[in-house]
């Protein structure tokens, strides 16, 4: 089943399954951890790979996602992420013995209302935009409705993410590439300028389905997105050259005056 649409299905299959066999308990929405997007002038290569002149890789954000059924089968996600003019960046690392593999982000952009409508049903709220990728290198661009996920393209919208995957030894290396402000009106995406924050819940497909769900005490954990301003931006190569170049200058300058 080598299509686009596998990221939803096995979403879509998980959240039909869980409206006929959970009841509801009732719940509470926490954020966990603010992943910060710093700003880069430097050209991302969307191929799955994450280096450190694309992303800040010292500055690991960690969540932690849960296998509803069994709570205590747990995967840590590992997130970075960049913006430019036009796009954010986001790249994602899973360690997972697993063959095959996807990772969905959930943002919140309709919030007027609490994110989860029914915690046991696993019911998004809808029209929220969701953004995944597949280990094969195929992506979904969609948005949530009052019952399963709708492809942008189906209501005449337009994908406005790029992605891709690398696949390490033991997990899996994501990235995407997704407009910061995308001109699609029916696809409910992001719109994010400088300063701004956005919510986000991390779906994951592997073995089993992973949530950002703990169901032992009903909380809705989630993320948020930071887009830094640029004074605080990710220094270019060339930019750490020049400060190696004029400190090394310095340095055999005082050498030399300490010599005479």
């Amino acid at each position: 089943m080598f299509k686009k649409e596998k990221i939803l299905l096995g979403f879509s299959i998980f959240m039909f399954i869980s409206f006929i066999g959970f009841s509801y308990l009732g719940s509470a929405q926490t954020s966990v951890a603010m992943l910060d997007s710093f700003y880069t002038d430097e050209i991302i290569e969307i191929d799955g790979v994450l280096s450190e002149n694309e992303y800040d890789l010292n500055l690991t954000t960690t969540y932690t996602i849960y296998d509803y059924a069994n709570q205590a089968n747990q995967k840590e996600v590992f997130m970075y992420s960049s913006y430019n003019d036009t796009h954010l960046f986001i790249g994602i690392s899973v360690d997972d013995n697993n063959p095959t593999a996807a990772v969905s982000l959930f943002f919140r952009t309709n919030d007027t209302v609490d994110y989860f409508v029914n915690i046991s049903t696993m019911s998004i709220a809808e029209n929220n935009d969701i953004k995944g990728v597949y280990y094969l290198n195929f992506t979904t661009d969609a948005f949530t409705t009052s019952f399963l996920p709708e492809q942008d393209t189906n209501v005449g919208g337009t994908v406005d993410v790029e992605g891709a995957c690398w696949t390490r030894s033991n997990g899996y290396d994501f990235e995407m590439k997704i407009l910061l402000n995308s001109s699609d009106t029916n696809g409910h995406d992001i719109s994010l300028e400088v300063n701004d924050e956005i919510d986000f819940f991390i779906y994951y497909e592997s073995d089993v389905n992973y949530f950002q769900v703990k169901s032992t005490d009903v909380v809705e954990e989630y993320g948020i997105l930071f887009l830094a301003p640029p004074s605080s931006a990710i220094p270019s190569y060339s930019s750490v050259l020049v400060i190696v170049s004029i400190l090394g200058v310095s340095a055999l300058l005082v050498l030399k005056n300490r010599r005479k």
